[in-house]
């Protein structure tokens, strides 16, 4: 039951991708740019599979799809 009620929702991914893009330590202007551009760009190309207690998100990347697993709320792991 935790797991289904913690299970991740796009807007989890999309916030938690942001925060690691960020975290990269650029200036301030660069991270507003990305901000204003990437989050909205990354939450119109991300697919969401919703399995009721974990996530499988997919995200373009290059010719590729990333799938990333998502668990509680906050737990990515690429996969």
């Amino acid at each position: 039951m935790t797991l289904a009620v913690t299970n991740p929702t796009k807007e989890d991914f999309v916030e938690s991708a942001m925060k690691k893009m960020m975290g990269s330590g650029g200036s301030e202007f660069v991270e507003g740019i990305t901000s204003l551009i990437g989050r909205p760009l990354l939450n119109s190309v991300t697919g969401r599979d919703n399995f009721i207690i974990f996530s499988i998100f997919n995200v373009p990347d290059g010719l590729e799809n990333k799938k990333v697993l998502g668990v509680f709320k906050f737990i990515f792991i690429e996969i």
